[in-house]
């Protein structure tokens, strides 16, 4: 191919289009990789959150729902513990699958992720389902609302 057959299909305003794209698409692609790279870098050492709400947040919040409507204890645990690591907090979903569920870990983890995504505003919430619950969940809600002054936070993990 001669050199002005080449000059004249460069010319051609098409061909110039799609050229300016190819190289657009490999700047981005260039730029996303360099920067996913920062970000996976950045949350090994300093546990950011943001890296799975930018990289897969559809995969995260399916991973999420999987692990709390599963049957197993433990993956619920997980699931809810998942919400409160990545963020993504949602305390009427939570105060409903907190009437829904029926063992007290559980519970307590649901309790425990509205009092420390809330902290000042929780009180009320809390209350509210300590009235509603049996005496052990309202032992560990008072627990929460007054540390220092019940008998189950003196038995219990300080943090």
């Amino acid at each position: 191919m001669s050199r002005q057959r080449l000059i004249n299909l460069l010319k051609r305003e098409e061909l110039r289009f799609g050229l300016f794209l190819i190289v657009i698409m490999f700047l981005l692609s260039a730029f996303g990789y360099i920067f996913t790279s920062y970000l996976q870098s950045r949350s090994v050492y300093n546990n950011s959150r943001i890296l799975s709400l930018i990289t897969l947040p559809s995969f995260t919040m399916n991973r999420i729902n999987r692990l709390i409507y599963s049957d197993s204890v433990e993956k619920r645990l997980a699931g809810y513990y998942s919400v409160l690591d990545t963020g993504i907090y949602d305390r009427d979903a939570l105060l409903k699958r907190f009437q829904m569920e029926t063992n007290e870990s559980v519970r307590k983890a649901i309790i425990f992720i509205v009092y420390y995504s809330e902290k000042e505003n929780a009180r009320p919430v809390l209350q509210k389902l300590a009235s509603e619950s049996d005496e052990v969940i309202r032992a560990y809600v008072e627990s929460l609302l007054n540390p220092g002054e019940t008998p189950v936070y003196n038995s219990s993990i300080k943090f």
